[in-house]
């Protein structure tokens, strides 16, 4: 048995291949894929004695593949509190810019009366 990534590569097995045989074959065996630009890997087996070969194409989708540089939590956390904080310092300053322009207008009406 072996698997394929979709250039053809061959991906390295975890652990052996189990073969049984109770007038057929069942083959078990297990790897570990890394996401790909399209998620596809071959199954290929072989039978020497008679030399057949079969194989079979599986699609792994993206949700199968966890983000490891970024959990819900460090998503939520930067996104929210980061965006939040910068919103308020943007409400903050606007709020002391149009507090200083009042506070001008009020001193120069004062002046002129």
């Amino acid at each position: 048995m072996l698997w394929l990534n979709s250039d053809g590569v061959i991906l390295p097995a975890n652990g052996p291949t189990l073969t049984e045989t109770e007038g057929r074959y069942t083959v078990r065996g297990h790897v570990t894929v890394q996401k790909t630009d399209n998620n596809t890997f071959t199954c290929r087996v072989r039978q020497q004695l008679i030399k057949h070969t079969m194989e079979t194409q599986i699609h792994v989708p993206d949700l199968m593949f966890p983000e490891l540089n970024r959990s819900w939590w460090s998503g939520w956390w930067s996104g929210w509190w980061f965006g939040g904080l910068t919103c308020g310092l943007i409400v903050l300053i606007v709020g002391a810019v149009v507090h200083c322009i009042l506070v001008n207008a009020s001193t120069t009406d004062d002046e002129v009366w």
